[in-house]
């Protein structure tokens, strides 16, 4: 077996080594030019919530996006990581949960995202000559909520639903 050169490990064993995000972490710091001075607590928040080859590929992600031309503030970063489309990704999805830890930035709005996706899709699915009217009626759905939401008060909704048992079912006459 190989040895690794540093600690006289076998590969499989350098693989599990708790300490090898924590080597990963002080590598990325001397490569970059001015390492961020929350990559070292970065490191421990992603060395306690994933395996260390698990937390060594999401630092060596972290620094590909330290390392470009952009900014390298807390949002920034954290936009730059997410990925298009449904899943944020990994690596977004952790600095998220760093950074609104750690009061950096604030947490973005993918729930909101996917929302909107599925709502796009429902309309899109009916027949063309409804859709105007079907568009039209999701959007102001969506007021209502916002505006409910801003007073503090719950959405309208339908009233018959509000009367039915806990079992969702009319009692027998």
């Amino acid at each position: 077996m190989r040895r690794h050169a540093g600690l006289g490990l076998c590969s499989a064993c350098w693989q599990r080594h708790p300490a090898r995000p924590f080597i990963r972490a002080e590598a990325l710091a001397e490569r970059l030019a001015s390492p961020p001075d929350w990559l070292e607590s970065f490191t421990a928040h992603v060395a306690s919530r994933y395996c260390p080859s698990r937390a060594c590929m999401l630092i060596t992600e972290l620094g590909r996006l330290l390392a470009d031309e952009h900014s390298n503030l807390p949002a920034a970063v954290l936009d730059r990581a997410r990925r298009p489309g449904r899943s944020m990704g990994p690596l977004a999805r952790v600095l998220e949960d760093f950074f609104t830890d750690h009061q950096l930035a604030l947490a973005t709005d993918h729930p909101e995202q996917l929302a909107a996706g599925r709502r796009r899709r429902r309309v899109d699915r009916v027949p063309a000559p409804l859709r105007p009217a079907v568009a039209g009626f999701c959007e102001k759905m969506l007021h209502a909520r916002e505006r409910a939401r801003r007073a503090g008060t719950r959405a309208r909704s339908d009233s018959g639903q509000s009367k039915l048992p806990v079992g969702g079912h009319l009692p027998p006459h």
